[in-house]
């Protein structure tokens, strides 16, 4: 358990290689992510050790529909009753329980990208979910009980979400990853050009500590380092000056 404000408790749950948060604010709370198939009674555990019981689940956000962050969706939405929130541009892979694999950013992960693509092309990776609440533009989450907005975050997916609390907590889903010492580049984005304008973003919203759906949180410090190298990788390739 991670005390952010006297009221406000941040409790990650680890699920295999990701994390999903059950974010509390006295008896209600939110739960962003769900983790891969079959999560849903660790989650719920993690949620009743918090003194949260799923009926207490306001609602349930999804920072975009891979299936490590979906395929637990379906049965939480069922045990806790929860609306289901998510970008308008996921709403289609929700709908049919299968997602594309996102774009590798390296040699290496692109042909990782490449052979999952084709591994799973056709196959359903979790069970469909009709969601409630399509996000286009930011939203207030005040009627939720929290603190905070759901702003878009294109770059890893074109509809990638981020939750921004109003004590300088992000949850961005996998628009970084925590797991080198030196960088948050995450190794997948279907669009790298929208991944440096969310980071941007973040970095304007006056976010201070982040919460990645792979990794451990850090600070806004290693972010906007990861993003000059970004910055001065670009110019080196293009031979341009980018702002």
């Amino acid at each position: 358990m991670q005390p952010v404000l006297p009221f406000l408790e941040i409790h990650p749950v680890s699920i295999g290689h990701a994390h999903v948060y059950l974010i509390k604010a006295g008896d209600t709370g939110v739960l962003v992510d769900t983790g891969i198939p079959g999560s849903e009674q660790k989650i719920l555990a993690a949620a009743s050790k918090a003194g949260l019981e799923p009926k207490k689940i306001s609602l349930i956000l999804l920072t975009h529909a891979h299936y490590d962050h979906a395929g637990s969706l379906a049965a939480l939405k069922e045990a806790s009753g929860a609306p289901v929130c998510c970008s308008r541009y996921e709403e289609p892979h929700l709908l049919s329980g299968r997602t594309p694999f996102p774009k590798g950013l390296g040699l290496y992960t692109k042909a990782v990208s490449k052979l999952a693509g084709t591994i799973l092309a056709g196959r359903k990776q979790f069970t469909a979910v009709q969601p409630d609440i399509l996000i286009t533009d930011e939203r207030d989450l005040s009627d939720f009980g929290i603190p905070g907005r759901i702003v878009p975050m294109p770059g890893h997916s074109g509809g990638s979400i981020a939750l921004l609390l109003e004590n300088g907590a992000a949850f961005i889903g996998d628009a970084a990853f925590n797991i080198l010492p030196w960088s948050v580049v995450p190794p997948f984005a279907d669009d790298p050009e929208d991944l440096l304008t969310s980071w941007r973003y973040l970095l304007q919203s006056g976010a201070e500590h982040f919460y990645p759906g792979h990794g451990k949180p850090f600070s806004r410090d290693k972010l906007a380092g990861s993003l000059e190298k970004l910055i001065k990788k670009a110019q080196r390739e293009s031979g341009e000056k980018i702002d």
